[in-house]
């Protein structure tokens, strides 16, 4: 297997599928909680490294994540609290239908997927939940033109397209923060979902 079919080939596949990154202002991300068809060959997610020998040593050489990060880059983003190393974007902002605020008794935004992009997110969750090598803190980075918007740790192996809910430390400021992040980022690929690799 020469060097273009073991790491540009794979990543190339991930653009098809990027993940979503944004960041609080003081620029920590925000923890909370994300409270079937065949999956289209297209939308298989295969990460470009599997080992997690390889994965560490990737996050041991991540650079930290800017606007002009590639989608298939490990990035590191520090914050008061923690250092994040992030892997290569799996889902982009296209796969999202509607990010809405509810206020209504614990502030949380609310996310739903299209079809096909439900099918893309539940093989990230299933792998953030059983803490898989590539999503070894359990966790889902939000990022929006290279900030950081909300880490949350995903509660579930699956989820229906229109009850993923991040919920979390953060108050209605906050909270419409996230939705206007996410819903004013300037295209959907500008939004990425991307797994927390360690902290």
């Amino acid at each position: 297997m020469n060097a273009y079919t073991r790491l540009v080939l794979p990543r190339l596949l991930l653009l098809g599928c990027a993940v979503l990154l944004a960041a609080c202002g003081d620029g920590r991300p925000l923890s909370g909680e994300l409270g079937t068809e065949p999956v289209p060959e297209e939308m298989v997610i295969e990460p470009a490294l599997t080992d997690p020998a390889d994965i560490a040593a990737a996050c041991d050489a991540a650079l930290p994540l800017r606007t002009d990060s590639a989608p298939t880059d490990y990035v590191r983003v520090d914050t008061v609290s923690e250092s994040l190393c992030l892997a290569p974007a799996l889902l982009d902002g296209r796969v999202l239908e509607s990010v809405n605020l509810d206020d209504a008794d614990v502030v949380r935004v609310e996310l739903t997927f299209s079809e096909e992009g439900i099918v893309s997110f539940n093989q990230i969750a299933a792998s953030c939940f059983n803490r898989e090598p590539l999503c070894g803190t359990g966790r889902t980075a939000i990022a929006v033109g290279g900030r950081v918007v909300s880490a949350p740790t995903i509660q579930a192996a699956s989820f229906e397209r229109d009850q993923i809910v991040i919920t979390g430390a953060f108050d209605i400021t906050e909270g419409s923060a996230i939705v206007a992040r996410i819903n004013n980022s300037p295209s959907g690929t500008a939004l990425e979902f991307r797994t927390v690799v360690s902290g």
